[in-house]
């Protein structure tokens, strides 16, 4: 009898439920046991949260109660699914979203023909630099010339000078007379950053995925995120969602995360550029006042050309001469690393099963009877798989003759790896290869070595 009361009191729920009434009763706490009680299956509760309105507490001691009273876990899921859905909305009108407000970013910057227009920039600004190591100021030159070289300058209040010259046939950088390659790490993120800058993206807006972002806790109603992906990498801009002016831009890398704050924003041919920049990377903080901006500037010839050197010059330094380095800290980190199987589980029936049967024949007829006597049973072994190898990350952080700092590492996973620790304190012979720094080394038996080591990052020390 209770069953069938329990039955039809569902039948009543579901019914209210299909009617569309104006204000359909909630389904709550109290509800999901009353059900339970009556002795209603977990499925059907489930799909009663599912299709019903509901206002579920899911704190941990309401779920202690719920428990207590007998719900499933299946249901306590069911609960938490729905009390975690309740808002969303749906990933086509997230996605939906996220692009408008991408395009209103865009048109932000200006229209579509003038920044179509533009094929290369200048811009010069004051820069302030706050790290650990204290506060350094020095003048900027930035050239982009569309679609991939890159020209820059540093000049510091002494006038000491340096400049970093990137295109596709070649690449360089110079610290008075000392001219080096760009080092691998430091070019592949230069050039992935260039494919992040704004004025390139607006002008491919099409070879992006834009999707929405994850919004910040705190963060005003009034800004909106979005992630824009391209070939696997991705930046999250920050958008002023009346204006659609862009406010700040986050871009991750192995060194940690680069957030720049853009401000000060100026009309300059057509098309809006920020004069004000502020960056925060791995505890440092840099800011930029620009003084000047120009669009499609008249390019001296000497700018995008191999770098020279004349007579009455000191010697250069190039790469193929190498440099010194001094190692200043060093740490190694052990760890395992696992390939395949898993484990691996076999069972098997084992032993015998004996038939005695006793018959008796009568005329046409037969009776009698047949007994199994078993002693089989399951035998079940299990056993890892699991391919581990130990390894050893070596990281040094050193200074070298050219004007930088790097992090170096390298990965040692077999006994006979060149990869060996620098000690703090050293100084060793190195040259830049395609693969990082080759470094003059002794290993740990007193031979010597010449390991590869890769460049994690490099930041000018002068």
């Amino acid at each position: 009898m209770g069953i069938k009361l329990a039955v039809l009191a569902l039948c009543l729920f579901v019914s209210q439920l299909a009617m569309g009434q104006a204000a359909p009763t909630e389904i709550t706490n109290s509800d999901v046991i009353s059900m339970t009680k009556a002795g209603i299956g977990e499925q059907t509760i489930v799909l009663a949260i599912q299709h019903g309105p509901a206002k579920f507490d899911t704190t941990p001691q309401a779920l202690i109660a719920l428990k207590g009273a007998g719900v499933s876990d299946q249901v306590l899921n069911a609960i938490l699914a729905s009390a975690n859905s309740k808002g969303r909305t749906s990933p086509e009108a997230e996605g939906a979203a996220a692009q408008a407000l991408f395009q209103k970013a865009l048109n932000a910057i200006g229209p579509h023909d003038k920044i179509a227009a533009i094929h290369s920039y200048r811009w010069k600004a004051s820069v302030i630099q706050n790290a650990q190591s204290g506060t350094r100021s020095f003048e900027r030159e930035t050239v982009r010339a569309y679609p991939d070289s890159f020209y820059m300058s540093v000049k510091a209040p002494s006038g000491a000078l340096q400049k970093e010259v990137i295109t596709p046939e070649f690449n360089y950088r110079t610290a008075g007379t000392t001219i080096i390659a760009v080092p691998p790490a430091d070019l592949e993120k230069i050039r992935e950053s260039s494919e992040f800058e704004l004025i390139y993206i607006a002008q491919h807006s099409e070879d992006y995925t834009v999707t929405a972002a994850e919004e910040r806790k705190g963060e005003s109603a009034s800004v909106g995120r979005v992630r824009i992906n391209k070939f696997g990498k991705d930046v999250t801009w920050e958008i002023d969602s009346q204006t659609g002016r862009l406010l700040s831009v986050l871009q991750r890398s192995l060194s940690g995360d680069v957030v720049t704050e853009y401000s000060d924003w100026r009309l300059v041919d057509g098309v809006y550029f920020p004069f004000k920049r502020h960056t925060t990377e791995s505890g440092s903080t840099t800011d930029y006042t620009v003084a000047e901006y120009e669009v499609n500037p008249t390019i001296e010839a000497d700018v995008f050309q191999r770098p020279t050197q004349t007579s009455t010059q000191t010697p250069t330094q190039t790469a193929s001469q190498g440099l010194t380095l001094k190692v200043l800290q060093e740490q190694s980190v052990p760890y395992t690393q696992e390939s395949g199987g898993g484990v691996s589980t076999s069972c098997n029936i084992v032993g015998t099963a004996n038939t005695s049967a006793y018959v008796n024949a009568n005329g046409n007829s037969a009776y009698g009877s047949a007994t199994t006597n078993s002693n089989q049973h399951m035998s079940c072994n299990s056993y890892d798989t699991t391919m581990r190898w130990p390894h050893v990350l070596n990281v040094m952080f050193a200074q070298a003759s050219d004007g930088n700092s790097y992090i170096i590492a390298c990965d040692r996973a077999w006994r006979w790896s060149k990869c060996v620790p620098l000690r703090a304190g050293d100084v060793f012979k190195a040259h830049f290869t395609e693969k990082g720094i080759e470094v003059e080394a002794i290993n740990t038996k007193g031979k010597e070595e010449d390991p590869t080591y890769h460049i994690l990052q490099s930041k000018s020390w002068r």
